[in-house]
């Protein structure tokens, strides 16, 4: 084996862990921050949720669906002020009337949900706050994903 075989093989055998390590280390940091972070930049302020997606003009709204000013609140508002037990109608006084009026099941329960802005990954795709009630009309569960 020449020279020039054996430092590639030393350098292939060098850079393979590293790249590997790189890549481990790489994955974890771009997931969060791309698909946790956006949702846990802002306290929740109902003024500004009631408002976020009203523009002066439909360019003005989609701007704004873009800036992610509802998906920011997420996280607070999840831990904070949509507790499970939380009666609907408590949870659309808070929120106003949601986007799918007509309720959506979810995991065998119904469901309201509203409009986040485009805020995880590249922000191509809108993400969608999912409150979740049982029977008795409290909630059960709250979750966001992505359409």
């Amino acid at each position: 084996m020449g020279h020039t075989a054996k430092s590639m093989l030393l350098t292939m055998a060098v850079m393979l862990p590293i790249t590997l390590l790189l890549f481990l280390a790489v994955v974890p940091f771009t997931l969060f921050g791309m698909h946790t972070l956006p949702f846990l930049r802002a306290f929740f302020d109902k003024q500004r949720w009631l408002t976020a997606h009203r523009g002066k003009s439909d360019w003005d709204t989609a701007r704004r669906e873009m800036m992610c000013i509802r998906g920011s609140m997420y996280g607070h508002l999840k831990w904070k002020h949509l507790a499970n037990g939380t009666k609907k109608s408590a949870v659309v006084k808070l929120l106003g009337q949601p986007q799918q009026t007509l309720g959506r099941w979810h995991k065998g329960r119904r469901c309201l949900e509203w409009n986040l802005g485009m805020c995880s990954g590249i922000r191509a795709d809108y993400d969608q706050l999912l409150v979740c009630f049982d029977k008795n009309n409290v909630i059960e569960y709250v979750t966001h994903y992505q359409t």
